[in-house]
Formats: structure tokens, sequence, C-alpha cells
């Protein structure tokens, strides 16, 4: 499904253009709910399925504990959901980070100087263009658009800017929805505790699709998800991840210039013309990347490749003598992530965080090397404080990492 707003009924999702706050959830549940199901109801969840999940995912942590010695103290109550729950809890755990974003962005459109691009309307708004508005334009968006004047550019931003971060998140999360095995097969983050999560739709899809035992793919899906629970347990490494994702979309700055040719043809008489302008997120929030970005983006990519990474080297440990198939659906899996498409580099712009293979092969190769040198006991101070994460350079030489973290802190 090709991802954009040009897909949702714009007159529709324009009903529902006042919002309090700076991100309308309302419409991004909405969205989110859309675009899981493609339209359709939720079908029921198979409850034979989610107790199988359940039983796995207490043996999964078993295990975890006993080779990593994380989660021991972890309450994981597993849950199998409909694609539309997984979107509407995804949502809710990524808000404050989407808060955040959407701040920002209501600061930089109220901080334009309000006017049009030159040549829009130069001697003003034509008389009665507001009352030959085409046949369907949304009420509630052409009373808007004449409170606040058509030659006002920052005001008409500020008030849009709620529905289409709402539509926007609400794609990205719904189609990401419609894909995801787990809660955590894709790093993102997420502010509420850590939970494991299966979605058992995407799952019955996934086995089908690349006829895979039903019984082994769910052991090593559930295998997954408790890895990254039990990682996310760690408070510090939790909070990071957020704080990270946070710093990456307060960063975010305008730049007038490419903002006033962006919306150049804007026109309130033809609808299609907010499609076009708003169509492709990631042109619009090209035109707020600043240079800080590139910095803490570094951070992430290098957060997410340990935790990426040190999950491969768990199930690599505990995998292959329980799942006999576990080569073949660790492949599956991990071709699974080029699915995720264009929602993905959305994501990836808009928050920061990204999923490619090479940063997963980078951080499993860190871990390898660790456990060569230093042995598991060695890779398991990774957790012990935030000082511990590998810098870019440490990442690729775990030698130098043991080295640092072995000097006494000043």
């Amino acid at each position: 499904m090709p991802f954009g707003f040009g897909q949702f009924d714009f007159s529709e999702v324009l009903r529902l253009l006042k919002s309090e706050g700076p991100i309308n959830f309302e419409v991004a549940r909405q969205v989110s709910t859309w675009v899981a199901l493609e339209g359709e109801d939720e079908p029921a969840v198979d409850a034979a399925h989610a107790e199988l999940l359940g039983e796995l995912t207490r043996t999964s942590l078993m295990h975890v504990s006993a080779l990593t010695n994380l989660g021991a103290g972890l309450e994981v109550h597993p849950r199998t959901v409909g694609r539309g729950v997984f979107a509407h809890e995804t949502l809710d755990a990524l808000a404050p980070v989407l808060t955040a974003l959407a701040e920002r962005v209501t600061v930089v459109t109220a901080d334009t100087d309000g006017a049009l691009p030159d040549g829009a309307f130069p001697d003003g708004m034509p008389e009665g263009l507001l009352d030959d508005l085409p046949e369907g334009f949304p009420e509630e968006l052409a009373a808007g658009l004449a409170g606040a004047g058509l030659g006002d550019l920052s005001n008409l931003l500020t008030a849009m800017a709620p529905l289409l971060l709402g539509v926007q998140a609400g794609f990205m999360v719904g189609h990401l929805a419609s894909l995801s095995l787990g809660r955590h097969e894709m790093p993102l983050p997420l502010a509420t505790a850590p939970t494991v999560m299966f979605v058992g739709a995407n799952l019955a899809s996934f086995e089908a699709d690349w006829e895979l035992p039903h019984d082994e793919l769910s052991f090593y899906v559930a295998l997954h998800e408790v890895v990254y629970a039990a990682m996310l347990s760690v408070p510090w490494l939790h909070e990071r991840v957020v704080a990270l994702a946070r710093d990456y979309v307060s960063a975010f700055e305008v730049d007038s210039r490419l903002v006033e040719e962006h919306f150049a043809g804007l026109d309130p008489a033809d609808p299609e013309s907010f499609q076009r302008a708003f169509g492709d997120p990631t042109e619009l929030l090209g035109a707020m990347r600043t240079p800080a970005q590139d910095w803490i983006r570094e951070r992430i990519t290098l957060v997410t490749s340990v935790l990426e990474g040190y999950a491969d080297y768990v199930l690599g440990e505990i995998g292959p003598p329980l799942i006999p198939s576990f080569d073949r659906i660790r492949e599956a899996s991990h071709r699974h992530r080029v699915e995720r498409g264009e929602a993905a580099k959305f994501l990836e712009t808009l928050l920061g965080f990204g999923s490619e293979r090479a940063h997963l092969e980078q951080g499993a190769a860190f871990c390898h090397g660790v456990v060569e040198r230093a042995g598991p006991d060695g890779l398991a101070r990774l957790f012990e404080d935030e000082a511990h994460l590998p810098t870019a350079a440490e990442i690729t030489a775990p030698g130098l990492w043991l080295e640092r973290i072995d000097l006494p802190r000043e």
C-alpha cells in the first residue's frame, strides 16, 4: 500500500480540523485504524495461538534471564492483539515524542512572517472567493480560512499543523501495525513500560507467506520480544532511547524560504493543492532538518545497533537448539524489514529511528567480538551504566570498548 496523505478521504479528515493541543490524536487514531485494517473489520484473535504465545513467552523469559541476567525482575503479561489495538497502543507510547515534535512545528509555523508567497494574491483576497468553493469542500475548512484570512500563511499552517501531524502519525503507525509481528520488532522510542505484545493476524500472514512452522515461528518471535523487553527494563537505557528521540525532534528548525516554496501552490479553491502540499511528509521535514540532528542521529544509530545486535546475539545463542528451523526463520524475519517501506522511511525521517540490516550486523559483530574477548559476563557489562554504551569507533573495535570501560571513571 503506498504511503501518503492523498490516500485518505481529505474532506472527511478536515471535519476534524479543530484540535486541542499541538497534535490531533483523535485523527491519528482514526487514520491508524483505517490504514491498519484497510477499511475492514478487525478479525477475532485466535485464542489457541494467544495461549501458545503466552506459554512460549514465559519459557523465553527463563532462557533469557539465565543467559543474560537481564529481566530477572521483569513482569511480563504477554498479549496477542489485533492490528487496531496495536496501532492505538503504539500511538499512546509514542505520544511524548510526537507531542514534542508537534510543539516544535507549532512554534516554527507561528514564527513565520505570516505572508503567502509573492504573487499568490497580489491585490488581496479575491472578493467572494470563499462563496464559490467547489461542491463538497469542507465547511469547517472554509470557515477556518475565512477566520484566518487567506493572506495569513502562519495562521493557516498553525491551524492545520495538529491535523496534518495527526494524519501523518496515523498513517505511519497504521502501516506499521499492518506488518509488525510484535511490539519490539522495530526499535521505537516507546515511552510506556516495556511489555510483550504480538499481532496475531500479522503472524498468521507471515507464517503462510514464508511457509514457516507454526510453533517454531511463535517461539522465535516470543524470544525476540522478551529480549527487547528485558533490555528496555534497564531504566537508564529506556530513558536514553526516549530522550534521544525527543532531542532529535526538538532540533528541527524552519527554513522560511523553503517552507514558502513548498506551500506556494496552495489554493483554497483547489482541495488537491492541499494534498500536493502535504502529501509527502519527508519533503517538508527535510526543509526543517538541521546539522544538530546529524550528531543526535549518530547516537541513535549507535543505540539501535546495540539493541538489535544484542537481540540477534541472544537469539543466536538460545534459539538453534530449541528451534530446528531457526536460521530460516531469522532470515525471513530480516527480509520482512524491507516490507515496511515508506512508512519506515518516514519514521526514520520523523523520529531519527531506523532499522537497517547493516546496523543490526554491525551491532551483532560487536557483541560477538566482546564475547570472544571477555565472555558473556564481559558483554553483560554493557547494561551496567550509560557510560558503557560504545562510541562510533568502539562499535567496530570491541577491544577498545573493553579497554575503556576498565579505565577508572573520572
